[in-house]
């Protein structure tokens, strides 16, 4: 669900979000640091809510639903 593809080569960030689950955290542990990415919907809003980290010295290919794929260094992201 959080949609993290780590092989030490490439990174790739693809959560799938689903209104019925509302909420979805995960993360992996990397030699260079902590991947993480989250998601939630938001009732009021009725959009999902994204959250991603990488860890410095990754890039990652970042596609969230409906979005174009984007190439993002370390940082921390919110959409």
């Amino acid at each position: 669900m959080s949609g993290i593809d780590y092989n030490f080569e490439t990174l790739r960030i693809h959560p799938t979000p689903d209104k019925r689950i509302l909420y979805a955290k995960g993360y992996l542990d990397s030699p260079r640091g902590r991947i993480s990415s989250e998601w939630r919907y938001e009732k009021e809003t009725e959009a999902f809510v994204y959250h991603i980290e990488i860890p410095d010295g990754l890039v990652a290919e970042v596609q969230l639903p409906g979005k174009e794929k984007a190439v993002l260094a370390g940082g921390k992201y919110d959409f």
